[in-house]
């Protein structure tokens, strides 16, 4: 190999023979630093970190400009030091990156490359040391004055090449001698050398380097966080024109000796560019003016930093949390990321802060006082969810959730005027007014203590004061739902900004929150229902830190006045959901507690109906543990424990028939209502889980857009399981809870068989009934429906018999049956009396028809099976649903006080 690095060297070691020799009586670091300080009037001063620790810092007319690690450049972050504390790290992130720096070349160069401040500054050439024969002098007597020569210089002279055994060994294989004479200009490596300690020679080549390896350097060191001053060992196979480059090393922060001190060539001290460019961000900062080469110096500067957000931004898509990438390099990484956004967060609330636009007429100047604010009286509204840390995150990038699983948004000027109403509805601005990302920082700071999360809570809150300042039309901004969870959002933010020290405006806060109040405590906006909860907790709250009991007792006893309004006698929630139950229940749990934190609580008789709200879930849950879709739900998983119960509630218009067996059997029964909250036209209409497969399925919400034609349709009675009157309308009243034109109407729990009915009668334009009885047998796979109508004027009705399927269920038309294959059982569709062959309706979402929701603003495609009777006769459907592997057979025997049928020979009676 020394034959070939010869070879290739020969030119260039011969051209540096012939330069002279530095000679220097200083080597001492900060010797060099004091000069460069005192050539732009800085002082170099000493802060003690702890008790033998110390820092170093450059000050300029009292102020502090930069630091120094040790003597070296401090402006490099901590994360570069970990990253090239391990090489492979180096390597494994540089291929991250898609810099290609670990060839093996055969033939080399060794350079030493320095940046100071994302500026090229020197090039030094590292040779293994060498002698050159004059055709005279043996290899000992060229030894001994290249040594003199470098004692010459007194940061080399301590690195004398040693007349050693490895010398003598190394000659022996190039079979020469200490004795040897060398021909003319003949070289000779004396080693392999490229260390100092070992007699490698130190040539400046500063501006001999080829540009690509400038180039090549700035891009290794601008895309490693937090370097900015740094020193690369390259290999290359020339440094003229080179066609492979390698990275062998990396310090962080370079010393200032290789540079100032080498063997041959200029000089050049890189403190005066370490001050210098920090005096230029000095003057930059301050608004001073900057000569032409410090704006020359500045430009660089910035297109460097603009070159470093390149590969910042890279990293956090591609490498950060990339699985082939090492965890404890990703560690890293995720923890310079966290700091970063954390600075960008304050400078970003510091910008709000300073922008701040305030109405004083929406916002009514009040005295500048502290809140009575405790960790008692803060009600939080967002809990712990695992959801929560990736919220965060993004928001910390500037991109907002503001609601889990709905579309992000970027956070700028415009986010507050957000329109996706053609997706969500009102819901996206409706969480967006809420601040609901905010809370979620709130919670993920109370969990981690990351002052960024703070910053960036604060900052959105300010943009939204500056926002609703300007002049609004947005209406949810007001609406009774945002107003009160922005309440409790400002809330917790001002605690825990108090709690982190944060220097906080309480005049300005004070008349926000007093604009609230007033919203909150306004009877036309208030509604008995969970909107009109979420204004009291708010109230309650605000009252408890204002000081002030009326606004806290406003709260109270409404919240009081809608619980009765708001629950069945069996602890039911009357708004006609099961996951508004779950939402309702958790609220006014949360809310006795934190009564009881500040000496107040509900009565006794609202406790024992909360009681039995607890144990409604698992009674009205499928066995495949999933609430029925009803109402404005979605098919929510529910962890309490599951009670094979039938039940049966007047006022919810909600009933259940059920078994427990190894195959469990679940019918569920809507009929009526106390509230048109979230309420569907779903009356008369079933939900049918057999062996864990949903066979007739509710829709479900989808969304919250009343524009929405799947919204339009899943609230309509053509999207439901149940018994309908063709080509007339009914609307839902609230009046229904008084009048009881659509109920349940009776039920039968016995130890045979099961039996709910309902009754509707508020379609518009006539004055028919429709009924509908359910029966179910005990432990037998089977439901019965028996649909029939009051009619008094003995005119023909088009009747339609219903069945929504569940989207994974799978039909066959089979004679006299329709046949629907499940995951895990199957069952038949069979008419008992005679009518009209059914229709199969196949989902399409454009229409929209038979769909259902799988997710907020999201619908997949069903089917659904139709049967069409016109009839004048009471009697319109008996039908049976059932596994025909167990029950063979069935026929109706006749219908008199009660529907006679026999079962696989035995005769049942089905008393309505």
């Amino acid at each position: 190999m020394n034959q070939i690095i010869e070879k290739q060297m020969s030119n260039h070691l011969l051209k540096f023979e012939r330069m002279t020799p530095n000679l220097y009586e200083r080597n001492q670091s900060i010797l060099l630093l004091e000069q460069a300080a005192e050539n732009y009037d800085c002082t170099i001063e000493k802060q003690k970190i702890s008790k033998s620790i110390y820092r170093s810092y450059i000050k300029y007319q009292d102020n502090i400009i930069g630091f120094l690690n040790g003597v070296r450049p401090g402006t490099t972050h901590e994360v570069a030091y970990k990253i090239s504390k391990n090489f492979g790290y180096v390597k494994e992130y540089l291929r991250h990156q898609e810099l290609n720096v670990d060839k093996e070349l055969n033939s080399y160069f060794k350079i030493r490359v320095v940046f100071i401040e994302g500026r090229y500054i020197s090039s030094t050439l590292l040779l293994p040391s060498y002698v050159v024969g004059n055709g005279v002098d043996r290899i000992e007597k060229l030894l001994d004055r290249k040594n003199e020569f470098r004692r010459s210089n007194n940061y080399l002279k301590r690195h004398s090449v040693k007349k050693d055994n490895d010398l003598q060994q190394h000659l022996k294989t190039n079979q020469k001698s200490l004795l040897t004479v060398l021909e003319n200009d003949e070289i000779l490596l004396l080693n392999d050398s490229y260390e100092l300690t070992k007699g490698a020679e130190t040539i400046d080549i500063t501006d001999d380097i080829s540009s690509d390896i400038i180039e090549k350097s700035r891009q290794i060191i601008a895309s490693i966080p937090g370097l900015y001053s740094a020193g690369l060992d390259l290999i290359t196979d020339d440094y003229n024109s080179p066609k492979d480059i390698t990275l062998e090393s990396l310090i962080t922060s370079p010393g200032s000796l290789v540079t100032y001190l080498p063997f041959k060539g200029e000089s050049i001290n890189i403190y005066d560019a370490y001050i210098e460019s920090l005096m230029i961000r000095y003057k930059k900062l301050n608004n001073l003016p900057l000569e032409e080469k410090e704006s020359d110096i500045l430009k660089e500067f910035e297109e460097y930093e603009d070159l470093k957000k390149q590969y910042y931004e890279y990293a956090k898509k591609n490498i950060i949390n990339n699985d082939r990438v090492s965890g404890k390099l990703c560690l890293i990484l995720r923890g310079f990321n966290n700091e970063t956004l954390s600075n960008e967060s304050k400078n970003r609330r510091d910008s709000a802060k300073k922008n701040l636009i305030v109405d004083h007429v929406l916002f009514k100047p009040e005295e500048n006082k502290p809140f009575n604010i405790n960790s008692y009286n803060v009600l939080r509204l967002i809990r712990a969810r695992k959801d929560n840390s990736e919220i965060a995150i993004k928001a910390m990038n500037n991109e907002i959730v503001p609601f889990p699983k709905f579309d992000s948004v970027f956070f700028d000027k415009y986010y507050y005027l957000t329109d996706k109403t053609k997706k969500y509805g009102a819901s996206y601005q409706l969480y967006i007014q809420s601040l609901r990302v905010v809370g979620v920082l709130l919670t993920e700071y109370e969990k981690n203590k990351d002052l960024g999360l703070l910053y960036k809570a604060e900052e959105l809150i300010y943009e939204w004061i500056s926002f609703v300042s300007n002049g609004t039309n947005e209406p949810m901004v007001w609406y009774d739902h945002p107003t009160a969870n922005r309440t409790q959002v400002l809330i917790q933010f001002i605690y825990l900004a108090e709690e982190a020290g944060f220097d906080i405006d309480y005049g300005l806060f004070r008349s926000v929150l007093k604009k609230h109040s007033e919203i909150l405590r306004s009877d036309e906006k208030y509604n008995n229902n969970n909107h009109g909860l979420m204004m009291d907790k708010a109230l309650m709250a605000l009252g408890l830190i204002l000081d002030d009991d009326k606004i806290f007792m406003k709260g109270y006893y409404r919240s009081i006045d809608t619980f009765w309004y708001s629950y069945s006698s069996q602890g039911t929630h009357l708004e006609n959901s099961p996951d508004y139950h779950s939402m309702v229940l958790r609220m006014y749990t949360e809310l006795q507690k934190y009564l009881m934190d500040n000496n107040h609580t509900y009565n006794d008789n609202i406790l024992k109906v909360l009681e039995l709200a607890k144990g409604y879930h698992s009674v009205i849950m499928k066995p495949n543990l999933l609430l029925p879709p009803v109402g404005d739900s979605g098919n929510s998983r529910n962890y309490s424990k599951k009670k094979y119960e039938n039940f049966y509630d007047l006022e919810s218009g909600m009933a259940v028939l059920q078994y427990e067996s190894e195959k469990p059997f679940y019918v569920n029964f809507i009929c009526g209502y106390s509230s048109k909250t979230h309420k569907h036209k779903d009356d008369l209409s079933i939900n049918l889980n057999y062996n864990g497969d949903d066979f007739f399925l509710d829709p479900g919400k989808f969304n919250y857009n009343n524009r929405s034609p799947i919204r339009k349709y899943v609230t309509s009675k053509n999207a439901h399981s149940s018994f309908q009157l063709s080509k007339y309308p009914y609307s839902l009243n609230k009046t229904n809870r008084f009048d009881r034109l659509i109920k349940l109407d009776g039920y039968n729990f016995s130890e045979g068989i099961n039996m709910v009915k309902g009754v509707h009668g508020a379609y518009s334009g006539t004055d028919i009934k429709l009924h509908r009885a359910v029966f179910q047998i005990n432990n037998k796979p089977i439901v019965i429906i028996y649909d029939y109508n009051t009619n008094n004027d003995n005119k023909s009705y088009e009747f339609i018999q219903n069945f929504n399927l569940g989207e994974h269920i799978v039909i066959e038309e089979i004679v006299d049956v329709i046949k629907m294959h499940g995951r895990k059982a199957n069952m038949v569709i069979h008419q008992l009396l005679s009518p009209d062959k059914p229709s199969i309706i196949e989902g399409d979402l454009n229409v929209p028809i038979a769909v259902n929701t799988v997710g907020f603003g999201k619908a997949t495609e069903t089917k659904q099976v139709r049967y069409t009777r016109n009839t004048s006769e009471k009697d319109v459907f008996i039908t049976a649903i059932y596994d025909d592997l167990v029950i063979k057979n069935i026929e109706l025997v006749n219908v008199d006080t009660s529907i006679n049928i026999r079962i696989d020979g035995k005769d049942y009676h089905l008393n309505i």
